[in-house]
C-alpha cells in the first residue's frame, strides 16, 4: 500500500500549494473559530486545496490499516510482513494551544513532534500575516 502513502502525501503537498495560491489571491482565509484555525475559501483553487488537503489525511490515515490487511492475506510483493514487523506510527493532538504528541517507538513520536511543530509554525504564519 505504498501507492496509498504517495497518493496521501502527493495530495498533501498539491492541497497546500492550491491553498497558498488561493490566499495569494485572496480567496482563502484563515479565521478562528473558538481556538480552532478554520480555512475559508470563496474561490476554485482553495476549494480543491481544501478538498485534496482532506483527500490526503484520509489516505495517510488508512494505509496502514490497508496494509495490515494486505499482508494478513500474503499479498503485497515478496514477503508477508506484516504490521508488527516494523511499522511505526506517531500522531499529535491540538488541544489549543498544547500538543499531545504519541507514538509506538520513540522515532515515531519525535516524527510527529516535528510535524506538528512545522504545521503550527505555517498557522501562526498565516494567522499573523
Amino acid at each position: 500500500m505504498r501507492f496509498l502513502r504517495l497518493i496521501g502525501a502527493g495530495a498533501l503537498v498539491a492541497g497546500a500549494a492550491l491553498i497558498g495560491v488561493g490566499i495569494f489571491q485572496g480567496e482563502v482565509e484563515v479565521v478562528l473559530f473558538l481556538i480552532f484555525p478554520v480555512l475559508v475559501s470563496t474561490g476554485g483553487a482553495g476549494a480543491l486545496g481544501i478538498g485534496l488537503l482532506a483527500l490526503g489525511i484520509m489516505a495517510l490515515v488508512f494505509a496502514p490499516f490497508l496494509q495490515g490487511r494486505v499482508a494478513e492475506q500474503g499479498g503485497g510483493g515478496g514477503g508477508t510482513k506484516g504490521v508488527e514487523g516494523g511499522t511505526e506510527f506517531g500522531g499529535v493532538v491540538l488541544v489549543g494551544p498544547v500538543p499531545i504528541i504519541f507514538g509506538s517507538s520513540p522515532r515515531g513520536a519525535l516524527m510527529a513532534a516535528a510535524v506538528a511543530i512545522i504545521i503550527l509554525a505555517l498557522v501562526l504564519l498565516v494567522v499573523l500575516s
